[in-house]
């Protein structure tokens, strides 16, 4: 049986969500290059239990974080326009699918944001270890 598919309006709380998505992911696109032209050309990338390196490696290896933040949020945003290929605990029928699509649209956003601010948070640490 074909699911329906509906087109789900943002709230404005959906809104917000996206565009503190999109800050979190730029600022740690921004913190991430200030921080790199900055950088000497070999950093610390590993710390052993007592809190020592012991192992070094590129600067280059910086810029691995936000590139993943980036393609979750790109990845994330591109899976919500197909709310109706998601797995749901239930039946999906005509009556239930609006509201089952709209629910999993809001956690799928808020799940994006979490993610994108644990990246911001590394490299904060990062920035800040260095």
């Amino acid at each position: 049986m074909e699911r329906p598919r509906y087109k789900i309006q943002l709230t404005t709380f959906d809104y917000v969500i996206e565009i503190l998505s999109v800050i979190v992911v730029v600022c740690s696109v921004v913190f991430t290059l200030i921080f790199f032209f900055n950088a000497p050309d070999i950093v610390p990338v590993h710390y052993d239990l007592s809190g020592k390196v012991d192992a070094f490696g590129s600067k280059n290896t910086y810029l691995t974080l936000p590139i993943a933040s980036l393609f979750v949020y790109v990845g994330v945003t591109i899976l919500a326009h197909y709310p109706h290929i998601f797995n749901y605990p239930t039946t999906v029928t005509a009556e239930n699918a609006f509201s089952l699509y709209k629910t999993a649209l809001r956690i799928l956003r808020i799940v994006k944001l979490l993610i994108c601010l644990m990246f911001l948070s590394i490299i904060i640490c990062q920035l800040i270890i260095i």
